[in-house]
């Protein structure tokens, strides 16, 4: 089905789609995906904990616990 009126949320989501693919050519380069990219810019030189994180990048806990472990092991950040 074509709709020629297509609503807000259709542009949208296109557009998030578009960044996601971006952001994944460019993790790529970094042997990392998007999600990781995105937990990355959101840590501060100086810190935060763990459990903020989570709700600031939308992620539950159990995920973003495997994911800082994984990027703890290839180096892309050092846990305390």
């Amino acid at each position: 089905m074509h709709n020629k009126n297509k609503t807000l949320d259709f542009y949208v989501k296109q557009a998030w789609h578009s960044i996601y693919k971006m952001y994944n050519a460019v993790g790529e380069e970094y042997g990392i995906t998007q999600a990781e990219g995105l937990v990355l810019l959101n840590i501060p030189k100086e810190g935060i904990p763990v459990t903020q994180i989570g709700p600031e990048v939308g992620i539950e806990s159990t995920s973003l616990s495997r994911m800082l472990n994984k990027l703890e092991k290839k180096g892309g950040f050092f846990g305390k």
